[in-house]
Protein backbone atom coordinates (compact mmCIF):
# COMPACT_ATOMS: atom_id res chain seq x y z
CA UNK A 1 0.00 0.00 0.00
CA UNK A 2 1.15 3.49 -0.86
CA UNK A 3 2.56 5.43 2.25
CA UNK A 4 0.12 7.71 1.82
CA UNK A 5 -3.06 5.22 1.81
CA UNK A 6 -1.67 3.68 4.49
CA UNK A 7 -1.37 7.16 6.71
CA UNK A 8 -5.00 7.80 5.94
CA UNK A 9 -5.93 4.25 6.65
CA UNK A 10 -3.98 4.95 10.00
CA UNK A 11 -5.21 8.06 10.84
CA UNK A 12 -9.57 7.27 9.98
CA UNK A 13 -8.86 4.15 12.21
CA UNK A 14 -7.59 6.91 15.05
CA UNK A 15 -10.47 9.11 14.72
CA UNK A 16 -13.15 6.60 15.04
CA UNK A 17 -11.48 4.91 18.34
CA UNK A 18 -12.71 5.47 21.49
CA UNK A 19 -10.89 8.83 23.61
CA UNK A 20 -8.72 7.04 26.14
CA UNK A 21 -5.57 7.49 28.54
CA UNK A 22 -1.85 7.68 26.39
CA UNK A 23 -0.90 4.53 26.09
CA UNK A 24 -0.45 3.24 29.53
CA UNK A 25 -0.78 6.61 31.47
CA UNK A 26 -2.83 5.75 34.32
CA UNK A 27 -5.15 8.44 34.66
CA UNK A 28 -6.78 6.73 38.42
CA UNK A 29 -3.73 7.41 40.44
CA UNK A 30 -1.32 9.85 37.51
CA UNK A 31 1.08 7.48 37.09
CA UNK A 32 2.89 6.66 33.63
CA UNK A 33 3.04 2.83 34.22
CA UNK A 34 5.67 1.70 32.01
CA UNK A 35 7.83 2.52 35.09
CA UNK A 36 5.60 -0.41 36.35
CA UNK A 37 6.13 -2.64 33.49
CA UNK A 38 10.23 -2.09 33.99
CA UNK A 39 9.80 -0.64 30.14
CA UNK A 40 11.08 2.54 31.68
CA UNK A 41 13.54 3.11 34.65
CA UNK A 42 13.76 5.49 37.35
CA UNK A 43 17.51 7.09 37.63
CA UNK A 44 18.24 5.43 41.55
CA UNK A 45 17.25 1.85 39.91
CA UNK A 46 19.19 1.99 36.52
CA UNK A 47 22.65 1.15 35.33
CA UNK A 48 23.15 4.68 33.74
CA UNK A 49 21.66 6.49 36.59
CA UNK A 50 22.53 6.38 40.25
CA UNK A 51 21.20 10.01 41.33
CA UNK A 52 17.14 10.46 42.91
CA UNK A 53 14.64 12.48 40.87
CA UNK A 54 13.06 15.44 42.73
CA UNK A 55 16.88 15.41 44.65
CA UNK A 56 19.55 17.49 44.95
CA UNK A 57 20.75 19.12 41.70
CA UNK A 58 18.91 16.49 39.69
CA UNK A 59 16.30 17.85 36.85
CA UNK A 60 13.74 15.82 34.97
CA UNK A 61 10.43 16.47 32.70
CA UNK A 62 7.93 13.89 31.44
CA UNK A 63 5.72 14.16 28.53
CA UNK A 64 2.79 11.60 28.04
CA UNK A 65 -0.71 12.62 27.15
CA UNK A 66 -0.09 15.51 24.09
CA UNK A 67 -3.19 17.76 25.00
CA UNK A 68 -2.12 19.94 27.37
CA UNK A 69 -2.24 23.81 26.11
CA UNK A 70 -1.40 25.26 29.27
CA UNK A 71 1.87 26.36 27.35
CA UNK A 72 1.00 28.93 24.75
CA UNK A 73 1.17 27.82 21.02
CA UNK A 74 0.01 25.68 17.92
CA UNK A 75 1.34 22.25 17.94
CA UNK A 76 2.65 22.43 21.77
CA UNK A 77 1.86 20.50 24.99
CA UNK A 78 3.19 21.27 29.01
CA UNK A 79 4.29 18.23 30.82
CA UNK A 80 1.30 16.09 32.51
CA UNK A 81 -0.72 18.41 34.35
CA UNK A 82 -1.51 19.00 37.14
CA UNK A 83 0.49 15.83 37.82
CA UNK A 84 3.45 15.34 40.59
CA UNK A 85 4.86 13.01 37.40
CA UNK A 86 5.11 16.05 35.16
CA UNK A 87 8.67 17.74 35.84
CA UNK A 88 10.86 18.89 37.94
CA UNK A 89 13.60 21.44 38.82
CA UNK A 90 13.13 23.06 34.82
CA UNK A 91 11.05 25.86 33.69
CA UNK A 92 9.92 26.76 30.55
CA UNK A 93 9.23 22.94 29.50
CA UNK A 94 7.24 21.78 26.61
CA UNK A 95 6.65 19.57 23.75
CA UNK A 96 6.15 21.25 20.19
CA UNK A 97 5.57 19.50 16.97
CA UNK A 98 5.37 20.58 13.33
CA UNK A 99 2.45 21.18 10.94
CA UNK A 100 1.65 17.66 9.86
CA UNK A 101 1.50 16.18 12.70
CA UNK A 102 -1.76 15.57 14.94
CA UNK A 103 -2.81 14.44 18.17
CA UNK A 104 -4.41 11.02 17.93
CA UNK A 105 -7.57 10.07 20.04
CA UNK A 106 -5.66 8.10 22.45
CA UNK A 107 -3.48 11.54 22.86
CA UNK A 108 -0.32 10.44 21.24
CA UNK A 109 1.69 12.11 18.08
CA UNK A 110 1.28 10.97 15.15
CA UNK A 111 4.31 12.64 12.63
CA UNK A 112 3.58 11.10 9.04
CA UNK A 113 6.41 14.35 7.80
CA UNK A 114 9.32 12.98 5.70
CA UNK A 115 12.55 14.71 6.94
CA UNK A 116 13.82 15.62 10.16
CA UNK A 117 12.88 16.82 12.86
CA UNK A 118 9.20 16.94 13.67
CA UNK A 119 9.51 17.06 17.38
CA UNK A 120 11.24 19.59 19.48
CA UNK A 121 11.54 19.32 23.80
CA UNK A 122 12.79 22.19 25.58
CA UNK A 123 13.23 23.04 28.97
CA UNK A 124 15.08 26.02 30.86
CA UNK A 125 17.24 24.75 34.35
CA UNK A 126 18.34 29.02 35.94
CA UNK A 127 20.94 27.34 38.08
CA UNK A 128 22.70 25.06 36.62
CA UNK A 129 23.75 21.71 38.18
CA UNK A 130 27.28 21.79 39.90
CA UNK A 131 29.39 19.08 38.96
CA UNK A 132 31.79 18.33 41.13
CA UNK A 133 35.54 16.95 40.28
CA UNK A 134 35.35 13.45 39.62
CA UNK A 135 32.48 14.04 38.17
CA UNK A 136 30.44 14.52 34.48
CA UNK A 137 26.66 15.49 33.67
CA UNK A 138 24.67 12.82 32.18
CA UNK A 139 21.40 13.61 30.71
CA UNK A 140 19.21 10.26 29.90
CA UNK A 141 16.43 10.25 26.92
CA UNK A 142 13.66 7.61 27.26
CA UNK A 143 11.28 7.08 24.53
CA UNK A 144 8.28 4.66 24.25
CA UNK A 145 6.94 5.25 20.53
CA UNK A 146 4.65 2.76 18.11
CA UNK A 147 4.22 1.35 14.98
CA UNK A 148 7.75 2.56 13.17
CA UNK A 149 10.78 2.88 15.11
CA UNK A 150 12.01 6.13 16.01
CA UNK A 151 15.34 7.11 13.99
CA UNK A 152 17.92 7.27 16.61
CA UNK A 153 20.41 9.09 14.28
CA UNK A 154 17.54 11.85 14.18
CA UNK A 155 17.94 12.55 18.09
CA UNK A 156 20.03 15.34 19.04
CA UNK A 157 20.35 17.58 22.13
CA UNK A 158 21.38 21.26 21.45
CA UNK A 159 22.73 20.04 18.21
CA UNK A 160 24.84 16.97 19.15
CA UNK A 161 24.13 13.33 18.94
CA UNK A 162 23.90 10.82 21.84
CA UNK A 163 26.79 9.49 23.52
CA UNK A 164 24.82 6.38 24.10
CA UNK A 165 21.96 4.92 22.44
CA UNK A 166 19.96 1.53 21.69
CA UNK A 167 16.38 0.68 20.54
CA UNK A 168 14.38 -2.43 22.47
CA UNK A 169 11.22 -4.13 20.79
CA UNK A 170 8.79 -4.19 23.90
CA UNK A 171 6.02 -5.94 22.18
CA UNK A 172 5.27 -7.03 18.29
CA UNK A 173 1.37 -7.54 19.00
CA UNK A 174 0.46 -4.70 21.23
CA UNK A 175 -3.11 -3.63 21.51
CA UNK A 176 -3.16 0.00 20.37
CA UNK A 177 -6.62 1.74 19.76
CA UNK A 178 -6.28 1.11 15.74
CA UNK A 179 -5.48 -2.20 15.94
CA UNK A 180 -2.06 -4.78 16.94
CA UNK A 181 1.20 -2.93 16.13
CA UNK A 182 4.60 -2.78 17.74
CA UNK A 183 5.54 -1.06 20.53
CA UNK A 184 9.15 0.26 20.97
CA UNK A 185 11.82 1.58 23.67
CA UNK A 186 14.57 3.90 22.99
CA UNK A 187 17.30 4.54 25.78
CA UNK A 188 19.64 7.74 24.86
CA UNK A 189 21.62 9.39 26.94
CA UNK A 190 24.79 12.36 26.62
CA UNK A 191 27.36 13.01 29.15
CA UNK A 192 28.40 16.06 29.22
CA UNK A 193 31.38 18.20 31.04
CA UNK A 194 29.17 21.17 32.57
CA UNK A 195 25.42 21.19 32.90
CA UNK A 196 24.08 23.91 29.86
CA UNK A 197 21.07 26.30 30.83
CA UNK A 198 18.81 25.50 28.06
CA UNK A 199 18.12 22.00 27.09
CA UNK A 200 16.42 21.22 23.18
CA UNK A 201 15.78 17.92 22.06
CA UNK A 202 15.10 17.16 18.35
CA UNK A 203 13.66 13.63 16.48
CA UNK A 204 11.55 12.68 14.22
CA UNK A 205 11.12 10.46 11.05
CA UNK A 206 13.35 9.93 7.86
CA UNK A 207 12.75 9.77 4.45
CA UNK A 208 12.61 6.12 4.45
CA UNK A 209 9.46 6.27 6.98
CA UNK A 210 6.30 7.05 6.34
CA UNK A 211 5.27 7.54 10.03
CA UNK A 212 6.62 8.03 13.45
CA UNK A 213 4.59 7.65 16.75
CA UNK A 214 5.32 8.90 19.98
CA UNK A 215 3.77 7.45 23.29
CA UNK A 216 5.95 8.57 25.98
CA UNK A 217 9.25 10.52 26.29
CA UNK A 218 11.18 11.48 29.88
CA UNK A 219 14.03 13.39 30.40
CA UNK A 220 16.59 12.97 33.38
CA UNK A 221 19.69 15.08 34.24
CA UNK A 222 21.89 14.52 37.02
CA UNK A 223 25.78 13.83 37.87
CA UNK A 224 27.72 10.55 37.49
CA UNK A 225 31.53 9.71 38.17
CA UNK A 226 33.79 10.01 35.55
CA UNK A 227 35.61 6.85 35.19
CA UNK A 228 38.76 6.50 36.79
CA UNK A 229 41.49 6.83 34.22
CA UNK A 230 45.26 5.12 35.35
CA UNK A 231 47.62 8.34 36.21
CA UNK A 232 51.40 7.88 34.04
CA UNK A 233 52.86 5.99 37.34
CA UNK A 234 50.13 3.69 37.06
CA UNK A 235 50.48 3.02 33.72
CA UNK A 236 54.08 2.33 33.84
CA UNK A 237 53.73 -0.44 36.64
CA UNK A 238 51.08 -1.89 34.54
CA UNK A 239 52.91 -1.85 31.52
CA UNK A 240 56.28 -2.96 33.63
CA UNK A 241 54.23 -6.16 34.78
CA UNK A 242 53.14 -6.97 31.21
CA UNK A 243 57.02 -6.90 30.43
CA UNK A 244 57.77 -9.10 33.03
CA UNK A 245 54.76 -11.55 32.00
CA UNK A 246 55.81 -11.34 28.26
CA UNK A 247 59.54 -12.46 29.57
CA UNK A 248 57.85 -15.47 32.17
CA UNK A 249 56.12 -16.69 29.17
CA UNK A 250 59.15 -16.07 26.01
CA UNK A 251 61.28 -18.28 29.65
CA UNK A 252 58.46 -21.28 29.70
CA UNK A 253 58.28 -21.44 25.91
CA UNK A 254 62.43 -21.95 25.67
CA UNK A 255 62.43 -24.69 28.54
CA UNK A 256 59.85 -26.64 27.02
CA UNK A 257 61.70 -26.67 23.68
Amino acid sequence: MHPTFKLAALAAAMAIALPASADYYNASTGAPTPYVNGWFELPQNAAWGGWARSSGDSLWAEFDLFNDASYAGTGTSAPIANNAYAHYGVTSDYIAWDSSTFITSTKNLISPAYGSPQFTVNFTDATPIVVDAGEKVRVVMQVENWANELPLSTVQLNGVGATFSQANVLTSNFKAPYGATAAKYHLLYWDLAAAPTQYTFTFGATPDLNAVGLAQVAFDVGTVAVAAVPEPGEWALMLAGLGVMGSIARRRSRNAA
